[in-house]
Formats: C-alpha cells, sequence, structure tokens
C-alpha cells in the first residue's frame, strides 16, 4: 500500500494515530448533503402509484381484464368460497377486474389514477376481494378514514354477473363487517340510483323500463340481503358531486345505510317510533360523514362550510334542508322487499389466509436499487 509522506493521521504498528496534536478541519463535518430524489417518499409513492395506473390503462386498451373475467363461467363444483382484505398488488389487479366487470358504465367508476391511489393508502380506503377457490368473483371497495371514526363508505360493490343471485354477497359483507367492528366502526352508508335516472335521461341507449328495473332490483337486493334503509323524501331529496366532475350536481342517487349492531343504544334516537323516518339531524351526519369520506385526507377532513364553499351540490343539499326549518323527521322507504326467487349457495364465505402487505411497501428503501415492486416473500417462510 503507497502511503502519502505527509499523512499526518497515518496509523503507527499499534493501530495509535501518530503526530496526535494535529486537529481535524472542523469544515469537513458540515459539508451539505443533497438528498437523493428517488430515495424521496413521496417521489417514491407517486412512482408506485403510476406504475399500477399504467397497468390498468394498459389492460383497458387491450380489453383485457373486466373482459376476460366475464366470460369464464361459474365452477360446476366450487372449490370454496371466500373473502379477504387486498394486500397485494395481484389481488389489487384482480379486483380492479371485477370492478370493470360489474360496473361497465366508465362515467360510475372513479379513474384508474383514484383507484391506484387508494391502494396504497390503506389509512382511507380497503378492498376486499371474493374467490370461489383461485377465480376471482366479486369485489368490495370500502372509504375509511381515522377522522371519521364510527362510520365507513361503500361507493363500490360487485359480484360476478354468473355468480349473482346465489346469496354470496350477504356472507362477504359479514366478513368485512366484523374486520371493520375490531377498527371501530359501527354503521355502513351507501349511495344507490333511484328513479330519478330516468328524469336525468342517464342511461339514453336503454329502454326506460329496463333502467327502472335494474334500479328498483338493486334497492330491493341491499334492503334484502344485509337491511339497508333508503332515505326517500322529496322535500329534502338527495344529491352529491359528481363523479366525472365535482363541481356538477348528480341528483339520481339515494343514501342509504344500515348499522352493524341494531341493538346498540346509540341508535335509539335516530328512528321514529313507528320507523318510518330518520331524525333530520342523523340524515345530515350520514350527509356530512359520506362527504369527509370521500374528500379528506389522512391528516385531516374538510367541515360542512369548507364543503359547502368548494361543491355546488354539497350547498344545494344543504340549502334543501335549510328550506324546511320545522322538519324534523326525514321519510325512508318503507316498501317491503320482495322475497329471493332463486335458492343461496350453500357453502359457506370463509377468510383466508392473511398476505404479505404490500400497499406500504413503497416506504422502504430497496437495497439493492429499484425494485421494491417485486413480489416478496412471506418473511415467516423465508
Amino acid at each position: 500500500m503507497i502511503e502519502r509522506p505527509d499523512d499526518q493521521f497515518k496509523r503507527a504498528q499499534d493501530k495509535s494515530i501518530e503526530n496526535p496534536g494535529r486537529k481535524f478541519d472542523q469544515r469537513y463535518l458540515h459539508v451539505p448533503i443533497t438528498p437523493d430524489p428517488i430515495l424521496n417518499p413521496n417521489a417514491i409513492l407517486e412512482r408506485a402509484i403510476a406504475n399500477e395506473v399504467s397497468i390498468q390503462r394498459t389492460k383497458d386498451m387491450l380489453g383485457i381484464g373486466a373482459r376476460s373475467s366475464g366470460s369464464e363461467a361459474p365452477r360446476e363444483q366450487p372449490q370454496g368460497l371466500s373473502s379477504a382484505e387486498v394486500k397485494t398488488k395481484q389481488d389489487f389487479r384482480l379486483a380492479m377486474d371485477m370492478m370493470k366487470h360489474s360496473f361497465t358504465d366508465p362515467t360510475d367508476l372513479e379513474t384508474n389514477q383514484a383507484f391506484c391511489k387508494l391502494f396504497f393508502t390503506p389509512a382511507l380506503a380497503s378492498y376486499y376481494l371474493m374467490k370461489d377457490g383461485d377465480k376471482p368473483i366479486g369485489v368490495e371497495l370500502m372509504r375509511i378514514n381515522p377522522n371519521v371514526p364510527d362510520a365507513m363508505y361503500i361507493p363500490y360493490a360487485g359480484i360476478h354477473s354468473e355468480y349473482r343471485n346465489q346469496g354470496i354477497y350477504p356472507k362477504a359483507a359479514e366478513i368485512s363487517d366484523e374486520q371493520m367492528r375490531e377498527r371501530g366502526k359501527d354503521h355502513v352508508l351507501y349511495e344507490f340510483e333511484d328513479r330519478r335516472v330516468l328524469t336525468e335521461n342517464v342511461y339514453p341507449d336503454e329502454k326506460p323500463e329496463d333502467v327502472l328495473r335494474r334500479v328498483e332490483g338493486r334497492q330491493n337486493f341491499w334492503k334484502r340481503s344485509v337491511d339497508c334503509h333508503i332515505v326517500n323524501d322529496r322535500d329534502v331529496p338527495y344529491c352529491r358531486p359528481a363523479a366525472d366532475d365535482p363541481q356538477k350536481i348528480q341528483a339520481y342517487d339515494s343514501l342509504a345505510f344500515r348499522m352493524l349492531d341494531k341493538l346498540d343504544p346509540k341508535w335509539g334516537g335516530v328512528f321514529n317510533e313507528d320507523t318510518t323516518a330518520i331524525s333530520r339531524e342523523s340524515y345530515e351526519t350520514f350527509y356530512l360523514e359520506i362527504m369527509q369520506l370521500e374528500y379528506g385526507n389522512k391528516d385531516s377532513v374538510p367541515t360542512k362550510d369548507e364543503l359547502r364553499r368548494k361543491y355546488p351540490a354539497i350547498d344545494k343539499f344543504f340549502m334543501q334542508l335549510d328550506a324546511h326549518p320545522d322538519k324534523k323527521w326525514i321519510s325512508i322507504d318503507t316498501t317491503k322487499p320482495r322475497e329471493k326467487a332463486t335458492p343461496d349457495n350453500p357453502n359457506k364465505m370463509t377468510v383466508r389466509g392473511a398476505n404479505v402487505e404490500e400497499r406500504d411497501r413503497w416506504k422502504h428503501v430497496p437495497s439493492k436499487g429499484t425494485g421494491w415492486e417485486e413480489s416478496l416473500r412471506d418473511r415467516k417462510t423465508a
């Protein structure tokens, strides 16, 4: 080894430093370090989202995923129904296939960007994927937020077309309900299309009688299968920001809700004596929770006044309430649901085993450069 002759910090044979009287130049201790932008957490997250968006766009352009999901008939002998929270990118892509198979109108869906961002933000959303063996047959998206502690909002829930009318969704809901109870949730919120889709001409290429049959069939399903209560009051009709443009007003949905525990004393003052209406305060609370779950982030949610200022539809909703100051009770649909005409699938729905958690994998700096997106092995078996 060649040593510099003037190296006054050269080590002697006994490992001590020769010429210990010389002081180290302190200026070298304050050299600023420029952070590598590639390792910035926000940049890593954005890159992770962009990768998934690119995959979804490619599948959309090629017509794979949603189309192929609907082409396979159900198994003659089901291999076992199961449901689990989506934690891996592979299951997320299957969930997106089911989403696009169940909701064929693109205007009914969020953007690929929004869906992918929610997957990587488990504090704000949970996807659940139902399977028959290894075949995906259903999907459910739950919006949650630590700042809205009691409620969860389900904007999307769908079953493979060949598996509908078999009583599968209620079984899956029992699993997700139980897991959400563990997180402190006690009620579920929904939005269902109502008869106003006809006056708003939402489906211009379909026969009105077919549209009405589908709308009434969906509402009947939710009332019968999971005991939803659907608000139906002409004085204060529901309206919300449109999915494709939040500055537009979408006025053809109804708010619905259900309690995870009907015996909870909390619900004592929600209904009137004959259970034909809910209190004005409850209606306003449920509405505000949906909007906060949709437009909030993990650090905070917008207030009622902030939402009214930003979104014309939300302002219109509360203006309608304000126009009826003496209205204490809001009517709900009391029509008895039709009985189910087809038999339920006799198989039990089980909880699939825990998957490797990949939703927050972007937070970890890879030890070998890029490649965090490679599939992970379960550390228990690694």
